[in-house]
């Protein structure tokens, strides 16, 4: 920070309160944000795992002039997804997914990811959408190699390639790198973003951090206080903008 200067205390948007519960093949889980946008979450996952069921609602906050009033919910948005992997294949998993939104939009996906070594494999995936046109295609790559991982995903259409690399330092800390390479819809030129990021883990705590080329440091650090409470702390700072988004959450399991 430059002397004499204090970082603008932008109250952030991400403010929200949420709930979870599982039990056995059905997940539930809901949220609320400070705009008063609820959403919610339903899945089933019958008895071998190989199919997913997914019912997601979501209301869309009507906009306001008045600083001083909160949005009120305008309408419901309803989408239903059924996704699912052929366990079948050997040496490799197929998946597919097929999601209808609120307003009638369907939308597929479908791939495979084979196994080629030991510690390689690469794969293919599609996706349509009925209501744009789009049809995309992409090929990814993983290589493990010892105490790292690299990843690679190219995108045909539209182009772009993302790059990654883990590297186990010691049993508990863990560098991570990444690289997106892509074409920049608005100006139409190719367009790079880079990050790093570390991973400490000790007995009932994990830190994690990251930062980019753009000045963004964000970490979080969670910690476990006994075997039904678990508390974290996040946050993530703008330099260049000197704003700040901070969180704290609890999970209660039985």
């Amino acid at each position: 920070l430059a002397p004499g200067r204090s970082p603008k205390m932008t109250p952030p948007e991400g403010y929200m309160l949420a709930t979870q519960f599982i039990k056995g093949p059905v997940s539930a889980m809901g949220r609320v944000d400070r705009s008063r946008r609820v959403f919610g979450t339903l899945s089933f996952i019958p008895v071998g795992g190989w199919i997913r069921a997914v019912l997601q609602a979501q209301t869309r906050p009507r906009a306001t002039a008045e600083p001083n009033r909160a949005a009120k919910a305008e309408g419901t948005e309803m989408a239903a997804e059924i996704s699912g992997t052929t366990p079948w294949i050997r040496s490799g998993t197929s998946h597919f997914k097929i999601q209808r939104t609120g307003g009638g939009a369907v939308v597929a996906a479908a791939g495979h990811m084979q196994s080629v070594a030991p510690n390689a494999a690469i794969g293919l995936e599609g996706v349509h959408s009925w209501a744009t046109g789009y049809t995309g295609l992409s090929a990814a790559g993983r290589l493990a190699i010892p105490n790292a991982v690299a990843t690679a995903l190219y995108s045909v259409r539209p182009a772009g390639l993302d790059l990654t690399f883990v590297q186990r330092v010691t049993k508990s800390a863990r560098l991570s790198a990444e690289l997106n390479l892509g074409w920049d819809p608005e100006t139409g030129e190719m367009a790079s973003a880079a990050a790093g990021g570390w991973e400490i883990r000790a007995a009932d705590m994990v830190v994690k951090g990251k930062i980019d080329q753009r000045g963004t440091f964000s970490t979080s650090i969670e910690e476990s206080l006994g075997s039904m409470f678990r508390v974290s702390l996040s946050a993530e700072v703008d330099v260049k903008k000197q704003n700040y988004i901070w969180g704290v959450g609890f999970q209660v399991s039985s």
